[in-house]
């Protein structure tokens, strides 16, 4: 999947408004997304790639899995990168989740204050909502 340009039309208004702080880290988050989107792939190629090799795997009685060593020391390689994927995938969601919430609700701020509407829409946080 192709990385999705920056639409440098929305920022515009944004720059104009001299709103730099905000558009940096818009910025930022667009960047930060596209290099999540990159792992979550990377994790998603690989864990696809095990499936398959998993098609040569026996289950005991018990449901344990039991595999041949020559497939146990395929897997270990890619059982490594998944781990390390991972560890860099949770955190950087939850970095992200944060950043795009503070992001939405300055900019609904901001387009407000730039097209003098307060009825232009903006991102209100669930715990704000209620």
């Amino acid at each position: 999947m192709p990385a999705k340009q920056l639409d440098t039309d929305v920022l515009a208004p944004f720059l104009e408004a001299r709103e730099l702080s905000l558009v940096h880290r818009y910025v930022e988050m667009h960047l930060k997304f596209e290099a999540l989107s990159d792992m979550i792939l990377a994790f998603n190629e690989r864990s696809t790639r095990v499936r398959g090799m998993l098609g040569e795997v026996v289950a005991s009685e018990d449901g344990t899995l039991v595999v041949d060593a020559s497939l146990e020391g395929r897997l270990a390689p890619i059982e490594m990168e998944l781990a390390s994927l991972i560890s860099f995938i949770r955190p950087a969601l939850q970095t992200l989740e944060l950043a795009s919430r503070s992001v939405n609700l300055d900019l609904g701020i901001a387009a407000r204050k730039y097209f003098r509407d307060k009825h232009f829409p903006k991102f209100v946080p669930d715990e704000l909502a209620a």
